[in-house]
């Protein structure tokens, strides 16, 4: 998979008293990577630029190993931005609307924490996450705030992560934007830490059999305001959720997370942003974070929730026609206790 995919060198490194860390935690290490440059097609271009396939018709997107990424070190946070080459967040303020970045470790096969009635792995197949984001923004928790807790993501030696970025214009004026990751780490791993992992929920990631995709089935024509609920997905591992957050798109109210019947996370949307709809009550900016930790045992039992209300909260047009689809996720973030020897 790695030998179809180019590498690509850092644009540049920031690192030093001018980004302390934010994590308590003794040795820890801040460093900022910058990616690109990126073109980023204009509006009334019909010229596709970028080296990936991008999930809007009108889209730019690329996929790119991330050279120059330190190795041999354990992640306590990571938060992945498309930015100006001010630093400056691009945004549907400034024109441009963050379908996603992807920020994977291709070398780690995800853990399966938990399973649906089917006995399928309730997360996605293939993603060991760095860190993702998109219009809602956010980052990926290893550890609690306070860095206290003993966990945090290996990266090995010879670990190959990959970007995967998707950015849609709404002008008419070709832009230039960079990938950042920003890290917070410790060299090597710490003795006796958790491993811990960012993975995606879907509600809908127990239906059916075979692939499972993000979006959800489009609803009605007249269904406006509707929810989606999870089947049961049975923890088989021990271990600490550290965070929780949801992930929508525009339409999206909020993502509700439940443990053997009893709420533990309503991660609402934040609608602040100018919107790239007519009509709209503006763009889908944020999602609440639930940072509360709480451990977890095999035989306990998540569900998930998510509620959608397209009158107030019209989805996205895409390029070309029709309406964006929508999502409904929850980024777990978990840290697995160590399997006891018999």
């Amino acid at each position: 998979m790695t030998a179809i995919i180019p590498s690509q060198k850092s644009y540049k490194i920031e690192t030093g008293n001018q980004f302390p860390p934010s994590i308590p935690r003794q040795g820890v290490k801040r460093s900022r990577y910058w990616y690109g440059p990126y073109e980023i097609r204009a509006l009334n271009s019909s010229v596709k630029l970028g080296n990936g396939r991008s999930g809007d018709p009108g889209g730019t997107a690329w996929n790119y190993i991330g050279g120059d990424l330190p190795k041999d070190i354990t992640l306590l946070s990571a938060n992945v931005s498309v930015v100006y080459a001010d630093g400056s967040l691009i945004g549907t303020s400034n024109g441009l609307y963050n379908h996603h970045l992807l920020v994977v470790d291709l070398s780690k096969k995800p853990p399966t924490i938990a399973t649906c009635p089917s006995g399928r792995g309730a997360e996605p197949p293939g993603l060991s996450m760095w860190a993702g984001s998109s219009e809602d923004k956010g980052g990926s928790m290893f550890t609690t705030d306070d860095g206290k807790f003993n966990s945090g993501y290996y990266v090995g030696k010879d670990d190959k992560v990959t970007m995967a970025g998707d950015i849609v214009n709404f002008t008419n004026e070709k832009k230039i934007v960079y990938t950042m990751i920003d890290i917070q780490y410790v060299e090597g791993k710490p003795e006796g830490h958790q491993e811990a992992v960012t993975q995606l929920w879907n509600v809908g990631q127990c239906e059916g059999e075979g692939k499972v995709g993000f979006d959800i089935p489009k609803p009605r024509p007249d269904q406006k305001k509707f929810a989606l609920r999870s089947q049961n997905m049975t923890m088989v591992q021990d271990g600490t959720f550290l965070a929780f957050r949801g992930h929508l798109h525009e339409g999206g109210t909020e993502v509700i997370a439940t443990l053997n019947g009893v709420e533990v996370c309503r991660s609402g949307a934040i609608y602040s942003g100018p919107s790239t709809t007519p009509g709209d009550q503006g763009a889908l900016s944020a999602m609440q974070y639930c940072n509360k930790s709480i451990r977890v045992k095999k035989g306990d039992v998540m569900t998930l929730e998510a509620n959608y209300d397209l009158e107030l909260h019209p989805p996205r047009m895409q390029h070309g026609g029709g309406m964006a689809g929508e999502m409904g996720i929850m980024s777990i973030f978990f840290a697995a206790e160590p399997t006891k020897a018999n």
